[in-house]
């Protein structure tokens, strides 16, 4: 909770238990917004980690997120920007050589309106399952007025991924998504 400032508000996200390995998607570093990887070390001992992002073009592997140095009990809050910059669609992996650590993405954006920068707002991006074969998505909101894009990844071989959409009425598979090509190791931003 921030009660002041150009990010006042409410935002959450789920605890959970310090691990080796953390996936996101759908962060950015592009202007606008102010993505931070949230790193914690709640454990006794040193934790090591490499920090590895996946775009439209490609993986990017940037020095400064190689060999990450987390001492215990220490928390760091890195510029997305600052590791990736002018990256849209970014597909983030967080991997721990040694020790564990606690990983989520702050997502924060704003407009600029007659020259001057005005934050909409942040929210907290969640740790998503590791790659699979198959992946659900619960708590899809429905409804015309609403922008809803999916972001997918396969890091180490391409293919081809199906949607299927599972409502009230049964499941089905969009229309507009018969199915999905997974160019290799790119993420693709699809309009659903």
């Amino acid at each position: 909770r921030t009660a002041a400032g150009p990010d006042r508000g409410l935002a959450a996200v789920s605890c959970a238990a310090a691990a080796t390995d953390w996936w996101f998607m759908g962060a950015s570093a592009v202007s606008g917004r102010r993505d931070l990887l949230v790193l914690s070390n709640p454990l006794s001992v040193k934790a090591t980690l490499n920090i590895t992002a996946w775009t439209p073009t490609g993986p990017l592997t940037p020095a400064a997120g190689q060999a990450v140095q987390l001492q215990p009990g220490v928390r760091v809050a890195l510029s997305l920007a600052g590791l990736f910059s002018a990256q849209a669609a970014l597909a983030v992996h967080v991997s721990a050589t040694e020790g564990k650590v606690t990983a989520a993405i702050r997502d924060a954006e704003s407009v600029t309106i007659r020259g001057a920068t005005v934050p909409r707002g942040f929210d907290w991006i969640p740790a998503v399952p590791a790659p699979a074969t198959v992946v659900v998505i619960p708590g899809v909101p429905s409804g015309a007025s609403i922008e809803r894009t999916l972001s997918v990844l396969a890091p180490a071989g391409g293919g081809t991924a199906t949607v299927e959409v599972l409502g009230k009425d049964g499941a089905y598979r969009p229309v507009a998504l018969p199915s999905v090509p997974l160019p290799a190791g790119r993420v693709a931003v699809l309009d659903v």
